[in-house]
């Protein structure tokens, strides 16, 4: 896995967030916080980190949604039915393998829920997720991953469509009979070369090695957010395409409580992937949002100064495809009477600043040098 989106990390972007969640889930301890990530030689590769990521900071091929639909597509297309689909299985390492063109993954906490959206989508049903015994496994963080994982596609489903029974999850723990010789065989059948059954193929274009942040940065939807509008353009929604929030799933509703909001900028500033923005005309500042780009990771929140931040407990799944963002506040601006800074009109005529360093007291008003006296004694 490589940082290659390291500037969307909210430790990066906020040096008082307190999110470790890479760290915890990597079962090598191969990732270090300095205040961004950095991954070290130790990285097997196992994809929890990717998976588990908020702003998908680590990005590697393999481990992408879009490589993974694309190995199940060949599966789903051969021999399927016209209505009826056709049965998919995928399973960790440590399951038992089920059939000769099951899906193998090194956990099943590094699959998302975009990928269980476009498997149902294609035409695999049932899809079986097969896994081993968690407790004694190293990557048993993964556990929990992908129990969010299932609750998102559950959540979101019966909007799009999809039956929710489809969907099925087994434990079938490889049995330690089975020869090494057997073992590659097997892993043969499923495209995984040497790494043995569950491993990953290794593609030329990941390199092995210590990792460190990049600049790579800039608004606009995380890799797995893009895939998922592509998913569901065009789909036939359901009557009911109401989702509920949770600090669990990967898609939220902000609010702005804009009777104290102090129109700082720092939610907009900090937003990873500029699903908060704002806007001033004739005199107003209206912060706009977008369901498209919000991926849940809660930091307009953890920042505001003013804690006015907050989120609803449902909304339109359409909200997921809709390009444009949606006003959620109008807050009636004027400018400060000694400086200028613009601030708003609720806070009174001068702004906290002034206000703090008793420049209101010497105030005269069209008297712009009487400014001047505090401003150079604070330089001296």
């Amino acid at each position: 896995m490589t940082p290659a989106l390291a500037q969307r990390c909210k430790r990066l972007r906020h040096r008082q967030s307190e999110c470790r969640i890479c760290q915890e889930v990597c079962p090598e301890g191969a990732i270090t916080l300095d205040p961004g990530p950095a991954v070290s030689e130790r990285c097997t590769r196992c994809g929890l980190c990717q998976a588990a990521c908020p702003t998908e900071v680590f990005q590697g091929e393999v481990h992408s949604d879009q490589h993974l639909l694309s190995r199940i597509g060949p599966m789903l297309l051969s021999e399927r039915g016209a209505a009826e689909g056709r049965p998919l299985f995928v399973h960790c390492r440590e399951a038992e393998l089920q059939q000769r063109d099951a899906v193998a993954v090194p956990c099943l906490g590094s699959v998302t829920a975009t990928f269980l959206l476009g498997a149902a989508a294609r035409g695999a049903n049932p899809l079986t997720f097969v896994h081993g015994d968690c407790s004694g496994c190293r990557l048993r963080a993964g556990k929990e991953l992908f129990a969010k994982t299932m609750a998102a596609h559950l959540a979101l489903a019966p909007a799009v469509g999809l039956d929710r029974s489809a969907l099925k999850l087994e434990q079938r723990q490889q049995s330690n009979r089975a020869s090494s010789a057997r073992r590659k065989f097997l892993a043969r059948l499923t495209g995984c070369g040497a790494q043995g059954v569950g491993g990953w193929p290794a593609p030329g274009i990941e390199t092995r090695g210590p990792f460190h942040c990049t600049t790579a940065t800039g608004g606009g939807p995380t890799p797995g957010r893009a895939l998922l509008h592509k998913l569901l353009k065009g789909v036939a929604w359901s009557p009911s395409t109401s989702l509920r929030c949770d600090v669990q799933l990967p898609w939220a509703s902000v609010r702005i409580d804009q009777r104290d909001c102090a129109t700082c900028g720092t939610c907009v500033n900090l937003c990873p992937t500029g699903a908060i923005s704002h806007r001033i005309d004739n005199g107003r500042l209206s912060h706009y949002f977008s369901s498209a780009l919000c991926v849940n990771c809660r930091l307009c929140e953890e920042t505001c100064p003013q804690g006015v931040i907050s989120f609803a407990p449902e909304f339109d799944a359409r909200d997921l495809v809709r390009g444009a963002a949606r006003s959620i506040t109008s807050i009636r601006l004027h400018a400060c009477g000694i400086c200028g800074e613009t601030l708003p009109e609720r806070e009174g005529r001068f702004c906290f600043t002034c206000r703090r360093r008793g420049r209101v007291y010497n105030y005269i008003p069209g008297a712009v040098a009487c400014i001047r006296k505090p401003v150079l004694e604070e330089q001296r």
